[in-house]
């Protein structure tokens, strides 16, 4: 049974990473391929058994998957002003307190919409449960497509969010309804609202997050305490949390009724003990709202419990895959999400480890399990480009009893004492909140003692299933002669072959950075970043989420020169973050008396890198507009036969300057069409003499302004160039000085919803089938 389980789960798990969805048609022939497969094989022949339940768990990934596209709002809906009512769901505020996200089951005045997420800038106070009346603009769910970048378009997915939007204005309509007494709504509510009026104090942040799953208060400096000492996971209530509850309620029962305390059979402590520990365990997921991780504590917690009540043998390897299955099954997408793998890679990794009986005692047991979860969640981590500190064993090894064992247990009961005597109760939370405090500020001193965690190269997906390999056995308790395997299994993924360019070419990747423009040039041994994209708020820009993630996943740790084409916020917003990455690279400007240790990019000014000349054309230095003063830079290789132009937001004034000064010089292979694809862009002269192959327009999807225009689209067209536009294409990138063809994020993404161009097709080699990518 076993072995049908994890094929089951692991059709399911790979369903979401088919290059392309299938047509429903196609489905239901693997279904019935699936249930042929299983029927003939399910007394005779085992490995055709094991065949068809896999691919019964495929279709069935795919059919969730196919239901829930099906359900993405209609793209004749992008980019309209809709009046939409229904109730606010979750709210949620960031650090400015100025953007309030919502997820907001909606309905229009004919049909129901579906869950929406919405961002309110300014937004008037709003409570979950409330209904509104919004007037709001969607799109589809859409991410940035770059290698690295947060799968926000999964977490769309997984949450059944049909499409995103802002709110222009709102008006509540119905106040927040009260939800049944026992619900686990009402619970989380009540317990959440009673804690932030009136708990108040050091470390209430924390208790918040611990009692209710409540992390609004904790700012990104906190967050990046946690992350950078490998102790985020005991602020997220998860399977860690629900375990210890559920081993707490056990054993206090156990020995009341093993001592004759309780009235129930001598025979049956252990019964009742399971019993408590799984009502313990509700109580304290009803308080933290049933998020997905407690849910999946809770599943596997449930079949342990009914397997015991039941009085069923079932292992704890059987439990875990029970379910795992079972997880998979209510959430297919579980698989796209770092806090799966991270809850189930966890506790698989200590099942195997102790699988075999041993004679450690009580502190060897903690040191080996906590060294068993660093090193098979080392490449998960990695891969989701999370660091990794050094002295992370140590620190959870210490962390997690302190949590774990004492003040998650202190909270719990200081929790109950507040619901039968507030007062008391409040003192008892406000004083574990002094001990979490304590506690956070250790943490601060020793990551400052010691420096930040050390981010490991990010795996591809083949050195991933080594590293999955090395790390079963490294950590098999039986096969020691092989340890020294699993450790040359690891080797692809630390020590991974980077896809460097030649001497003599470069790679010109124009990252999807949304309405920006961010453009990293790579030599044989050098890099330069033309632009850092937009800054979203305080705490989001274009570089934190997908310049330096990009860097990263291409193994990138030094970055020679940063080039600022002008001083807009939609190239300049991520250099705060750049700069803070690598604080001694070059930094040249148009404007450089904006920043103190900034050059200016003057025109004239030549360099070489490793055969490849790098030239900034001149124009109108400090003249005219801020646009028309943008860097322009040349990039040509060696032979003087390819060359790439960035241009920055020039208009066609300053275009007709350069045709005036270089004429025949402009001729370029690739050209970064100016100021996004405006109509005051990209004159006909000027695209004529350039004769690009390739147009590369970077631009947000469904962006306000527009772009890019019709008319640009149309003369780029005229001119025979191949026009990409970012918001379709994903990052694009252009290999400069050689015959290969450009690559799109969107055509090699690993997720079919990766893969999809707004209109649901599929692009291929950068292009969608039979016809431009957008204008014609």
């Amino acid at each position: 049974m076993k072995k049908v389980f994890a094929a089951l789960a692991v059709g399911i798990l790979a369903a979401p990473w088919l290059p392309v969805l299938p047509s429903f048609s196609s489905m239901a022939c693997l279904a019935a391929g699936g249930l042929c497969s299983t029927l003939l094989g399910w007394q005779r022949f085992p490995l055709l058994l094991l065949v068809g339940v896999c691919l019964l768990g495929s279709s069935y990934g795919l059919w969730r998957g196919y239901w829930r596209y099906c359900h993405w709002v209609d793209e004749s809906l992008t980019g309209h002003t809709l009046q939409v009512t229904g109730e606010v769901v979750t709210v949620s505020t960031r650090g400015d307190s100025k953007r309030t996200r919502l997820l907001f089951d909606a309905q229009l005045p004919n049909k129901k919409l579906g869950r929406l997420s919405l961002g309110w800038y300014d937004a008037p106070p709003v409570q979950e449960g409330e209904r509104w009346s919004l007037s709001v603009r969607l799109k589809r769910p859409w991410n940035f497509a770059a290698i690295g970048v947060r799968d926000y378009q999964g977490w769309l997915l997984r949450h059944n969010v049909v499409a995103t939007g802002y709110i222009r204005t709102g008006v509540k309509v119905q106040e927040r309804l009260p939800a049944p007494i026992f619900s686990a709504t009402q619970v989380h509510y009540a317990a959440r609202d009673w804690l932030q009026n009136h708990l108040k104090g050091p470390g209430e942040a924390l208790v918040r997050a611990l009692v209710v799953g409540d992390s609004s208060g904790l700012d990104a400096d906190m967050w990046k305490v946690f992350v950078q000492t490998g102790t985020v996971h005991l602020l997220v209530i998860s399977g860690l949390h629900i375990g210890l509850v559920a081993t707490t309620g056990f054993w206090l029962m156990w020995v009341l009724g093993w001592l004759g305390l309780l009235p129930v059979r001598y025979r049956w402590p252990a019964r009742w003990g399971a019993l408590a520990g799984w009502l313990v365990a509700l109580s304290y997921a009803l308080l933290a709202g049933f998020s997905l991780p407690v849910q999946r504590a809770f599943i596997m917690l449930s079949l342990a419990t009914l397997a015991l009540l039941c009085g069923f043998r079932l292992s704890y390897s059987a439990t875990w895959l029970a379910a795992l299955v079972a997880v998979v099954l209510l959430d297919p997408f579980a698989g796209s999400s770092m806090g799966f793998w991270l809850s189930f890679g966890a506790v698989g990794a200590l099942l195997y480890v102790f699988s075999s009986p041993s004679k450690r005692g009580a502190v060897a047991t903690l040191v080996v399990a906590q060294c068993a979860t660093g090193i098979a969640l080392a490449p998960i981590l990695a891969f989701f480009q999370l660091p990794v500190h050094p002295l992370s064993a140590l620190i959870n090894l210490l962390s997690i009893p302190l949590i774990a064992c004492v003040m998650i247990p202190v909270l719990l009961v200081s929790a109950f004492v507040a619901f039968c005597l507030p007062t008391s109760g409040l003192w008892l939370l406000q004083m574990a909140g002094h001990g979490l405090d304590a506690w956070y500020r250790a943490l601060q001193w020793l990551l400052g003692a010691t420096g930040e965690g050390y981010l490991l190269p990010v795996p591809s997906v083949g050195s991933l299933l080594l590293a999955a390999i090395g790390t079963v056995l490294l950590l098999s308790p039986k096969l020691l002669g092989w340890r020294l395997s699993g450790v040359v299994c690891l080797l692809p993924w630390l020590w991974p072959i980077q896809d460097k360019p030649q001497w003599g070419t470069a790679h010109v990747t124009v990252l999807d950075v949304g309405q920006g423009l961010a453009i990293v040039v790579r030599t044989h041994s050098r890099t330069l970043l033309y632009d850092t994209g937009d800054r979203f708020s305080a705490q989001f820009s274009a570089a934190s989420a997908v310049i330096l993630p990009w860097l990263h996943s291409h193994h990138i740790r030094r970055l020679d020169r940063i080039v600022i084409s002008h001083s807009d916020r939609d190239h300049v917003g991520g250099l705060q973050a750049i700069s803070a990455r690598w604080p001694k690279a070059d930094l040249l400007m148009a404007t450089p008396e904006d920043y103190a240790d900034a050059g200016p990019c003057e025109g004239g000014t030549s360099w070489k890198w490793d055969g490849v000349t790098f030239t900034f054309l001149k124009g109108s230095a400090g003249r005219g507009s801020r646009n028309d003063r943008s860097c322009v830079l040349a990039i040509s290789t060696e032979a003087g036969q390819h060359q790439a132009l960035l241009t920055g937001d020039i208009s066609s004034k300053r275009e007709k300057q350069l045709l005036a000064q270089y004429g025949e010089k402009l001729h370029s292979e690739v050209l970064q069409v100016p100021h996004h694809g405006s109509r005051s862009s990209s004159s006909q002269a000027f695209v004529q003499q350039v004769a690009p192959l390739y147009a590369s327009v970077s631009a947000g999807y469904s962006n306000r302004f527009g772009h890019p225009s019709a008319d640009t689209l149309d003369r780029l067209h005229k001119s025979g160039a191949d026009v990409l536009v970012s918001a379709v294409t994903g990052t694009q990138t252009f290999f400069l000085g050689t015959e290969r063809k450009p690559q799109c994020e969107r055509s090699v993404a690993p997720a079919w919803w990766q893969r999809l161009s707004t209109d649901g097709r599929v692009l291929d080699n950068c292009q969608l089938p039979g016809q431009p990518l957008i204008g014609k």
